[in-house]
């Protein structure tokens, strides 16, 4: 479920820590990984970076580059995305 941060202006979704440790590629550094985006609605892909902040001793997980395809999609706080890999 998308929160205000996500669809403001920063152009960054933060992502669940547990789903993103469980499901998404191990992440060696902060830096992280761009990764191909395609929305089942309309086939565009997006290159989005997928990477995590130290936060404590912990990490928070996020998405960036991500302003055009909330705008694209007119999100707005309350909606929700899921992410799932194909296996193509």
């Amino acid at each position: 479920v998308l929160k205000q941060s996500d669809v403001g202006t920063l152009g960054r979704i933060v992502l669940p820590k547990k789903e993103a440790e469980t499901h998404l590629p191990e992440l060696k550094t902060g830096d992280g990984i761009s990764i191909p985006i395609e929305d089942i609605g309309t086939s565009q892909v997006w290159s989005m970076r997928y990477r995590f902040w130290p936060n404590n001793k912990s990490r928070m997980y996020l998405l960036e580059n991500t302003g055009d395809f909330v705008r694209s999609n007119e999100l707005q706080e309350g909606d929700f995305i899921v992410l799932y890999s194909d296996v193509k």
